[in-house]
């Protein structure tokens, strides 16, 4: 019931407001006058990322706080646009497979022991899911890569034993970038494609080199689940 609309002739400005606000019948700088009297924020860029603003996202939020699979940056705040760490996904991927206790064991030079990441990350490392570089360091903090989180699912689901079957009728050729796509994630965005878990940036470009945010993997996440867990109940 928020719809997003664009004001001014260079649509730089965005407002949110609700579908019977008086607002929207008003002319540009009638608006402007009028927003003089609301609470609210206003996004200048243009290219300002709202996918995580719609219904989709709440949800996936609503879906996976109840799980426990996700939580918020601090008690009131998610930061949907912040990039998603390797550590995050070590976490929630564990939690996802019923936070298995391992020994808190590895060769990582760089994984604190007492650390609360630790487990899922021995784990993750354990399961070849999330591995660590060569040098033997885990660099946990570092963002993911659109390309490598779509592997980290694949990788999840085959060692989770569950198999999901796409449509197949989505090709990764069919974005213009999608020779960026390193050869070892090739596989794994495809699939991924398939099953509509990770659809491209826009009708072009795949954008496997982008920055996965916290609010995709949220959606993202909730794509996969449901049909993850009817797939595990059948195995």
């Amino acid at each position: 019931d928020f719809p997003i609309y664009k004001l001014g002739s260079e649509n730089r400005t965005m407002l949110v407001c609700h579908k019977n606000s008086p607002l929207l019948h008003m002319d540009y700088e009638e608006q402007l006058a009028e927003m003089q009297h609301y609470k609210c924020i206003l996004f200048s860029s243009p290219t300002y990322d709202l996918h995580w603003k719609t219904d989709e996202f709440q949800e996936a939020l609503e879906y996976l706080t109840a799980r426990q699979i996700l939580a918020g940056k601090t008690e009131n705040t998610y930061v949907p646009r912040e990039g998603i760490q390797r550590r995050t996904v070590a976490m929630v991927l564990w939690r996802i497979a019923g936070s298995p206790e391992v020994p808190v064991d590895t060769r990582l030079t760089d994984v604190n022991l007492h650390d609360r990441y630790t487990q899922a990350i021995c784990w993750a490392e354990d399961a070849g899911i999330i591995m660590g570089y060569s040098n033997g360091t885990f660099r946990g903090e570092n963002t993911l890569e659109r390309q490598h989180f779509a592997l980290m699912l694949y990788r999840f689901a085959e060692y989770m034993g569950v198999k999901l079957q796409g449509s197949g009728t989505k090709n990764l050729k069919d974005f213009e970038d999608w020779n960026e796509i390193g050869y070892s994630s090739r596989m794994a965005c495809q699939w991924a494609l398939d099953n509509g878990i990770i659809s491209g940036r826009n009708n072009y470009m795949f954008e496997p080199k982008g920055t996965t945010t916290r609010g995709q993997m949220a959606v993202i996440l909730y794509r996969m689940l449901p049909r993850y867990y009817e797939a595990l109940a059948n195995n």
